[in-house]
């Protein structure tokens, strides 16, 4: 039961939930210790077996990195617009990756521990003002490039340009918005990031999805 402590009349959580918690951990195992376990074994998994993860990275370069090169197929843009669909899980795989390095490098040089390792990576300028604003934009970038590409090889402006313009218009508001802080982005971000959204949702709906075809009668 939660324990009550007397001189402050609060409930000492700590005592219950997370002793609880904790418990379930080996003495000598300390429990911040758990997630790089379990990462050591996802990492395992993103390289074994080695034969179709080499195909799975190759199919993500081809439909990303080359695509400016040669001609847009069906699966140049299916892997675009997947990777456009997951850029914050993609900036949030490549902090924890940062974590882990940065964790593991401590314990082996013996330099600092867990709660430095975090400390470091949370406030880390390269991580938070390069890394993972680039991150964030390769995809959007990469998907605008496919659009140009297409407009080049079909000869046709439309609907190739605007869906370009969607996509270039999302990673400029991206961008900004991660390379400022919140009280740092003015009115202008905020009308520039409603437009943006909008533009994205009207044009999801109209054209990708076709939810608002409209029909003449004959």
């Amino acid at each position: 039961e939660p324990i009550i402590d007397e001189s402050t009349g609060k409930i000492d959580i700590k005592n219950d939930a997370y002793t609880t918690l904790t418990s379930m951990t080996p003495p000598q195992v300390p429990p911040k210790v758990l997630p790089l376990i379990f990462l050591s074994g996802t990492l395992v998994r993103s390289l074994i077996p080695r034969k179709q993860r080499t195909r799975f990275y190759k199919t993500i370069m081809q439909g990303t990195a080359s695509v400016p090169f040669r001609p847009v197929n069906f699966r140049d843009a299916f892997v675009g617009d997947t990777m456009t669909s997951l850029v914050r899980p993609i900036a949030d795989v490549v902090f924890t990756l940062c974590y882990y390095i940065t964790a593991i490098r401590g314990f082996v040089t013996q330099k600092f521990d867990l709660d430095m390792a975090g400390y470091l990576v949370s406030n880390s300028v390269a991580l938070h003002g390069w890394i993972l604003p680039l991150v964030a934009m390769l995809p959007l970038w990469f998907r605008f490039l496919q659009t140009l590409r297409q407009a080049y090889d079909t000869g046709k402006r439309w609907p190739y340009l605007g869906n370009a313009f969607k996509y270039l218009t999302a990673g400029l508001v991206v961008l900004y918005g991660m390379t400022h802080s919140t009280g740092d982005r003015g009115v202008g971000w905020m009308v520039s990031f409603t437009a943006a959204t909008i533009f994205q949702i009207v044009w999801d709906a109209v054209m990708d999805w076709e939810l608002l075809v409209i029909v003449p009668k004959e």
